[in-house]
């Protein structure tokens, strides 16, 4: 049995990383085009020009500033619909399944809203996932806060309290690998799909992180 202090933990991203992020903000505009078509246009256009800009857009947020009173019970909705659809990106559950078979731990670490990350989060099944949502970006500088002046890393309530050796981060933003420490206690892999990249999700990246074009090369690289 690998002791505690010896286990690698996996931080997964979820949007676009795990989750099909893009389909579901298209079935959400399309749900709200049936009973909201102002809505539906106007979140739209405001989603394409905050991605665009290269920033990451809060859906419920920007559906709750025009449609406050209804909100809640549309995302319900919502949510109970969209639980019945396969959301996760090809390679997400292999690679999930993959971790844990190699004896190892993962956990989510997403940027967004609480209640929005938290529903999609149920759409893909992964509610009882372990699962830290972020209100700002910068994983990198984040995941080097946890370490101690042993060299151990000591994860938040969150990500279940453990304390691992080496933390090895999956995202497909270049951005957020930044301030990661630079030696062989993290590493991590860059999604990146350049048909469909995003400003959002371009740059580069430090030394130690890979880039991937499937989460099924994570797993190869990886050896799991």
């Amino acid at each position: 049995m690998m002791s505690e202090h010896k286990q690698t933990f996996y931080v997964l991203d979820f949007d676009r990383t795990l989750f099909d992020t893009s389909a579901v903000v298209q079935h959400i505009e399309q749900f709200l085009m049936v009973e909201y078509p102002d809505i539906a246009e106007t979140v739209g256009r405001e989603r394409q020009r905050v991605e665009m800009s290269g920033g990451s857009y809060d859906m419920l947020a920007s559906i709750r500033q025009h449609a406050p009173d209804t909100t809640d019970d549309l995302l319900a909705s919502f949510v109970e619909h969209e639980r019945h659809e396969s959301l996760l990106l090809p390679g997400a559950d292999a690679l999930m399944a993959a971790i844990e078979h190699a004896g190892h731990e993962w956990g989510i670490m997403t940027y967004g809203g609480e209640q929005w990350q938290r529903a999609k989060l149920r759409m893909a099944g992964l509610e009882d996932a372990a699962a830290l949502v972020i209100e700002r970006k910068g994983k990198g500088e984040r995941i080097a806060g946890w370490r101690d002046d042993d060299g151990l890393y000591r994860l938040p309530r969150e990500l279940g309290s453990r304390v691992v050796r080496q933390i090895v981060i999956v995202d497909d933003k270049a951005s957020e690998f930044a301030g990661l420490p630079g030696d062989d206690s993290t590493r991590g892999y860059w999604v990146r799909n350049a048909a469909s990249a995003l400003p959002s999700q371009e740059g580069s990246v430090p030394g130690g992180v890979s880039t991937v074009g499937t989460l099924h090369d994570v797993i190869a690289q990886e050896r799991l």
